[in-house]
């Protein structure tokens, strides 16, 4: 049986690829934190469920509805962290762009309270976003 935090990521990367962004913020702590790293105008860290929500309501934008989350595998998680590792793909004017990436996650209550992002190629990233 998987833990339940492996649970609580499954259904968070499900809501996320249904575009259902609002249920998918009910896996946040109150205080949940992104960081996500690079150059790119939307790098930074995110404090709250309206920022985090806001910052991939742009990433959608900015990829003008192309980007896709086309893989996340494997997931694995305990009481306290957890990690995804995932591949995404956009397409750009200048041709389709794929990125993999590890998300890092820290849970408090059965909930998630900070989100680290890691991307293999944060060149291409940073470029996509900009």
């Amino acid at each position: 049986m998987p833990h339940p935090n492996e649970q609580l990521l499954r259904r968070f990367y499900e809501h996320f690829t249904a575009g259902d962004l609002d249920t998918m913020a009910r896996s946040f702590d109150d205080d949940v934190v992104f960081h996500e790293p690079g150059r790119h105008p939307l790098a930074g860290t995110h404090r709250g469920a309206s920022a985090i929500l806001d910052f991939f309501r742009r990433i959608v934008e900015k990829t003008e509805g192309t980007l896709e989350l086309t893989e996340v595998s494997p997931i694995v998680a305990n009481d306290d962290s957890g990690a995804a590792r995932l591949r995404l793909t956009a397409r750009t004017t200048a041709g389709p762009i794929e990125v993999e990436a590890v998300e890092l996650y820290t849970f408090r209550a059965g909930r998630i309270s900070e989100i680290r992002a890691y991307l293999h190629d944060q060149y291409a990233w940073d470029q996509l976003l900009s």
